[in-house]
């Protein structure tokens, strides 16, 4: 008995799987015809092939049957090799046989799931909703939900809090901090962060700070990335920049180069938020720069806003982060009320996505922060990595 779908689904094209299969599995003798009489074998199979890495779920949905009926028509083309599955966790993901190194499809697919992206939105708009809460409002299971969130967490995308026996969770703020080196971003970030003035040597590859903070009374977590503006680290920035929510870009107000060299950094920042700020207020401006000038370059490159800082005197250090995120939850400067927790968490790990050179999303986990990129060994190693990692698409 054939179950009956609803009309809106896509009807395969018979005529075309045949000719697909019999072009490409030359090696096997089957007869694809009476496989395909089928007409519920015949549709599997079409969403298979439509859809690399598709979820047993997302084909008892698509295709109408139960999950007994789903299984025994599973089997049976697994077993005329023409599909081949995959199992991640407890899930099961079905693909052609045509499909070479199926797990790097599965994980392309996934970076670009549509459920995944769903509970993120959610918990953007709703934060510190608990794992059954997101899976009432997206009607999915328990178990779904948690995969999704694993996902999530994965990525640094959210983060959850323990309240009782229950995880919340709530949305990551990730601002990143970028400019030339020796401009004073680790100062003022550790000072924003700590409240405590010190002088930092040069950053070497990356600093990350989290801060807790409550945004008209609802928490949520701010990720600031303090990029080094050295040269050697310029192939790792694009990836860095990767998800942020917005930017902010710096200049030494007594350094001229410094704001030479902000053109440079606008090439590499994505289209995000962009807020300017000139650091060390407390030596005054190069002869050759001034207030009028940085006002204007914020002005003609449509930047968010400019401010003057200075970590040693404490001057409007707080004001870049607080102004990027009222723009980015949609309010006007002054309107939202944002009060920042007093604790500092220093992340132990990173991971970012990296793109192939075939466009392939793949994510590059970094052990320890503490020794991460801290000699020129492991900088050129890393960029090796990188290098090859693009030349093979793996």
């Amino acid at each position: 008995m054939i179950s009956k779908t609803n009309s809106s689904e896509e009807k395969p094209k018979k005529e075309s799987l045949v000719k697909d299969l019999l072009t490409n599995l030359k090696s096997h003798h089957i007869n694809v015809s009476k496989i395909l009489e089928n007409e519920n074998r015949a549709r599997i199979l079409h969403w298979i092939f439509k859809e690399p890495g598709i979820h047993f779920n997302d084909l008892l949905r698509k295709v109408g049957v139960s999950a007994g009926t789903l299984t025994w028509h599973l089997d049976l083309l697994e077993k005329a090799k023409l599909i081949q599955k995959r199992k991640v966790g407890q899930y099961l993901f079905y693909f052609s046989s045509l499909v070479k190194d199926p797990l790097s499809k599965l994980d392309r697919k996934l970076s670009k799931s549509k459920t995944t992206l769903n509970v993120l939105h959610l918990i953007n708009m709703n934060p510190g909703l608990y794992q059954n809460q997101i899976a009432k409002r997206l009607n999915l299971h328990h178990k779904t939900i948690k995969y999704h969130l694993d996902k999530l967490l994965q990525v640094d995308a959210i983060y959850k809090e323990k309240t009782g026996r229950r995880p919340k969770f709530f949305p990551v703020f990730k601002l990143v901090l970028c400019g030339d080196g020796g401009i004073g971003k680790t100062t003022l970030s550790t000072f924003f962060c700590k409240q405590t003035y010190q002088d930092h040597e040069l950053t070497v590859g990356l600093e990350i700070h989290s801060k807790k903070f409550l945004f008209n009374d609802s928490p949520e977590f701010l990720q600031i990335w303090d990029l080094s503006g050295q040269k050697q680290f310029r192939f790792l920035l694009s990836d860095f920049f990767r998800g942020a929510h917005g930017v902010i870009l710096g200049f030494d107000m007594s350094r001229r180069g410094s704001f030479l060299n902000l053109s440079k950094w606008l090439k590499i920042i994505p289209q995000v938020p962009i807020f300017l700020m000139a650091t060390k207020s407390d030596k005054g401006y190069h002869p050759t720069l001034s207030r009028e000038k940085a006002q204007e370059f914020a002005k003609r490159n449509n930047f968010i806003g400019f401010t003057e800082t200075s970590a040693k005197e404490n001057l409007n250090v707080e004001v870049p982060f607080i102004r990027i995120i009222e723009h980015v939850k949609g309010y006007d400067m002054g309107s939202g009320t944002i009060t920042f927790a007093d604790d500092v968490e220093r992340l132990k790990s990173i991971g970012f996505w990296s793109v192939t050179k075939d466009s392939e999303l793949t994510r590059i986990q970094v052990g320890d922060l503490e020794n991460f990129l801290k000699s020129r060994e492991e900088i050129e190693l890393f960029a090796l990595f990188l290098e090859l990692h693009g030349q093979n698409g793996t």
